[in-house]
């Protein structure tokens, strides 16, 4: 089972970097995705919708030493 992890979301700022990362994950057949930083309930929806299991932590080293999974953290980086 694959569970990814995004750190640290900010709403106003990476509503659209976690989207893409939450839809490379379905790209790799994850089976959940685990975020952590600011609730955030309409990135919630629009991932559900695409059948996509998301959920919220509040802290992600918690949620690392905690789970039993194989967890990938995906970053994505603007410049060359």
């Amino acid at each position: 089972m694959i569970t990814i992890l995004r750190i640290n979301h900010r709403i106003l700022r990476d509503k659209r970097l976690t989207t893409h990362v939450c839809l490379t994950a379905k790209a790799f057949k994850a089976h959940k995705i685990v975020y952590s930083g600011q609730k955030d309930s309409s990135l919630e929806t629009s991932i559900k919708k695409q059948n996509i299991p998301i959920e919220h932590c509040k802290n992600p080293t918690n949620f690392l030493k905690n789970s039993k999974e194989q967890i990938i953290h995906l970053t994505m980086k603007g410049d060359l």
